[in-house]
């Protein structure tokens, strides 16, 4: 075959396709064609006819499809047929759209008002699928609290939004405070202007949605680098948590919590919804959108005495030593977290209420102090 740009290009054709394999990210959008019609119409000119040829990069052709969330005001189109009918065509063509890039999920399809969905389950799923999603799609179809909801989800763990506004819709003075990530913001006429204006900013969504959930791996891996495990676990021995309970409140195996606290690894590994549910577990907040090392924040941490604050970094120090010790391959129960949580509240609640002796206890606890009180104390 001739390369593009050649006097005489054979009339060839590349057919679209769409792989019937699940497991298959090779996915295409469904036209049967490009730009020429099919061999043998009326309009065709015969066998002799040339035709362009368009070439589509690999990594487009072989990219697994985005996730897409598209979120709307439901409560507030419940019942007004009329605007639910406007928002459902628009969700309709919104999807079909996307199609090719994208696979979408609309909670209007699956938790619908007056579904029987209670508000925890309608908040927890939304979460995930919000953190777990590429793009945000926003209809700002009427005010919603729900969409507030949404937009702050978004903001916080760095998924990227499309806006689009029926002209003349009043809207919340809230939500454009949020720090969203917005790529597009399209105000339509109709739902064909809509279907206009999208189609030519497609390609900038696609391009940009592709780049932000790139950076948000690299900010994991980045998170990884930074060796937080040390701040976790002092943070979890502050509020007087086992390990063992975090398996419970996570939903995470406990030797994964240990590689993460020990930070040998893990953290890389996983999406934007499980990271937040363990930051919500640890009572930390982390920051995703700095440089590395990233930081994390403890409002409980920081509120200590200087004094208290280090003695609990360097009590931290002592558990990483210690199970570090072989290399990360310490036997289950070389340190006993009940132990550690015992020394630590006797410690906290001596400084608390002590009034003997406080020169002793301004004193900065150093890991090797933390040693030897844990070596000696017996469970």
């Amino acid at each position: 075959m001739r390369k593009e740009g050649d006097s005489q290009v054979q009339n060839t054709r590349v057919q679209k396709w769409k792989s019937d394999d699940p497991n298959d990210d090779c996915s295409m959008p469904e036209d049967s064609f490009y730009d020429s019609d099919r061999p043998g119409d009326a309009e065709s000119s015969g066998a002799d006819e040339q035709f362009s040829l368009e070439l589509i990069p690999l990594e487009q052709v072989c990219s697994p499809l985005l996730k897409a969330y598209f979120a709307e005001s439901m409560t507030g189109t419940f019942e007004n047929l009329f605007v639910s009918d406007i928002a459902i065509r628009v969700r309709e063509a919104v999807a079909s759209l996307i199609a090719a890039n994208f696979t979408s999920y609309a909670p209007a399809n699956h938790t619908p008002c007056g579904g029987g969905f209670s508000n925890a389950q309608i908040y927890e799923t939304n979460f995930k699928k919000i953190s777990d999603s590429d793009l945000v799609i926003f209809h700002r179809n009427a005010p919603s609290s729900g969409m507030g909801m949404e937009a702050e989800i978004a903001a916080g763990v760095m998924v990227p939004a499309v806006i689009l506004i029926p002209k003349g819709t009043p809207c919340s003075l809230m939500f454009p405070g949020f720090d969203l990530l917005v790529i597009a913001t399209i105000e339509y006429s109709d739902v064909n202007d809509l279907s206009r204006q999208l189609r030519a900013a497609l390609n900038e969504v696609v391009n940009r949605a592709r780049k932000w959930r790139t950076q948000r791996r690299e900010n994991l891996r980045n998170l990884q680098k930074a060796k937080i495990g040390p701040e976790l676990q002092s943070a979890r021995i502050l509020r007087g948590i086992t390990r063992e309970a975090m398996v419970e409140f996570t939903g995470m195996p406990g030797e994964f919590l240990r590689r993460i606290e020990l930070s040998i690894g893990g953290i890389e590994t996983l999406t934007t919804s499980q990271l937040s549910q363990l930051c919500k577990a640890y009572g930390v907040t982390v920051a995703l959108t700095g440089d590395a090392p990233l930081s994390v924040y403890r409002k409980e941490l920081n509120e200590l005495p200087q004094p208290v604050q280090a003695s609990l970094i360097n009590l931290a120090r002592f558990i990483q030593d210690r199970e570090l010790a072989d290399g990360g391959n310490a036997p289950a129960g070389r340190i006993h977290d009940w132990k550690i949580l015992k020394l630590w509240k006797h410690y906290k609640e001596s400084y608390d209420y002590g009034l003997v002796g406080r020169e002793a206890l301004d004193e900065v606890r150093t890991a090797s102090d933390w040693e030897s009180l844990y070596d000696s104390t017996l469970m």
